[in-house]
C-alpha cells in the first residue's frame, strides 16, 4: 500500500503508527480538516429520523402510557422525549461513526440537524395554530438542537472507536502515503 522506495518504520516511543522514510511527503497537515461528506450528512438523516419513528414505535400505546403515569404528565413526557433521543440521535450518531470511512465526527452533527429542522419547524407551526408563546417554542428547539447535537457527538466519537484505524484513517492523517490514482490503461 505504499509507492516504490518507500519504507514504513516504526515511530519511536510515545508515536502512534508508522512513519515513512523520507521520500514521503503527505498532501496534507494533520491541521488541514478533512471535507465533510454530505452523502453521510444525507445518509445520517435518514438513519436518524428512521431511528426516532422506530423508537416513537416501540413507546407508543401502553409503554408510553405506563411511563407518563409513573412518573407524571411532565416528568413521563421528558423521559419519553429523552428515550426518544437516546435511541436516535445517540444511537444515530454512533451507526454514522462506525460506518462511513474516515474521520467523521462532524457528519452526524450535521446530520442532526438536518433531521431535526421538520420536526423544529412543525412544532412552530403548532404553537401558531394555537396561539401558544413563542418563548416556550424557542426554549424548547434551543435546548432539543443542543441535547440531540451533543448526543449525536458522543454517539459518533464512539462509533469512530468502534471502527477502529482504516486504511482512510491513517492517509488522512498522514500515517500511510495516499494512495496512487487508479490508471485508465486497462480499459
Amino acid at each position: 500500500m505504499h509507492h516504490a522506495g518507500q519504507m514504513l518504520t516504526p515511530l519511536p516511543c510515545g508515536h502512534r503508527g508508522y512513519g515513512l522514510d523520507a521520500h514521503f511527503h503527505p498532501r496534507g497537515t494533520m491541521s488541514e480538516r478533512k471535507e465533510i461528506s454530505f452523502k453521510w450528512v444525507v445518509y445520517g438523516a435518514a438513519i436518524i429520523i428512521a431511528l426516532q419513528g422506530t423508537a416513537r414505535l416501540l413507546i407508543a400505546g401502553s409503554v408510553g402510557s405506563s411511563i407518563v403515569a409513573s412518573y407524571g404528565p411532565t416528568n413521563g413526557a421528558l423521559m419519553l422525549a429523552g428515550i426518544v433521543a437516546i435511541i436516535a440521535y445517540f444511537i444515530g450518531g454512533m451507526v454514522i461513526g462506525l460506518y462511513s470511512p474516515g474521520e467523521t465526527i462532524r457528519e452526524p452533527a450535521y446530520a442532526t440537524l438536518l433531521a431535526i429542522t421538520p420536526n423544529l419547524l412543525n412544532n412552530l407551526a403548532w404553537h401558531f395554530d394555537y396561539n401558544i408563546p413563542l418563548v416556550g417554542w424557542a426554549t424548547g428547539a434551543g435546548l432539543t438542537l443542543v441535547v440531540a447535537f451533543l448526543m449525536a457527538m458522543g454517539g459518533a466519537w464512539i462509533g469512530e472507536k468502534l471502527q477502529g484505524r482504516t486504511m482512510e484513517k491513517l492517509q488522512e492523517r498522514g500515517e500511510l502515503p495516499p494512495l496512487p490514482p487508479k490508471s485508465d490503461a486497462g480499459a
